[in-house]
């Protein structure tokens, strides 16, 4: 893009330290720090998380999100985020997300943040699958 990270984060209005951190996925940014981050690269929001251009491309929908909402024995923290739509909304999680998200069994139970982080980390962890190719079962060497 041909900037650094010091003038992004000015331009956005948060600290260059936490722009960095946002960006090795240490820190998950608001909705508010989202949208600007995708106006100032003149990308969506969707493509910034997980390099989708158009929320038509991926299965982005409501249904399973509205599950979650129907279901008396979701976890609290999905359902806390399932319940803020705009930040679904912005978030674009796909149905296969939502699916995820809701058959992760824990211990411990995540609050809404919790639940963020964990969707951030999924689609890190799916982006550089896709990138480096992991997950492809290696070939064996002679």
């Amino acid at each position: 893009m041909g900037i650094s990270q010091a003038a992004l984060a000015k331009l956005v209005g948060i600290s260059q330290p936490y722009y960095g951190q946002i960006e090795i996925g240490e820190k998950v940014p608001s909705a508010d720090v989202l949208q600007k981050l995708a106006a100032a690269t003149d990308t969506s929001v969707g493509w910034l998380l997980d390099n989708i251009e158009d929320p038509a491309s991926a299965d982005y929908n409501t249904d399973q999100r509205v599950a979650v909402l129907n279901d008396l024995r979701a976890a609290p923290g999905l359902r806390a985020l399932a319940e803020d739509e705009p930040m679904c909304h912005v978030l674009e999680i796909s149905n296969a997300e939502w699916k995820g998200l809701k058959s992760i069994a824990l211990s411990v139970q995540p609050d809404k943040d919790g639940y963020l982080l964990l969707l951030q980390t999924i689609r890190h962890i799916e982006r550089l699958a896709s990138v480096k190719g992991a997950g492809r079962p290696r070939k064996e060497r002679d």
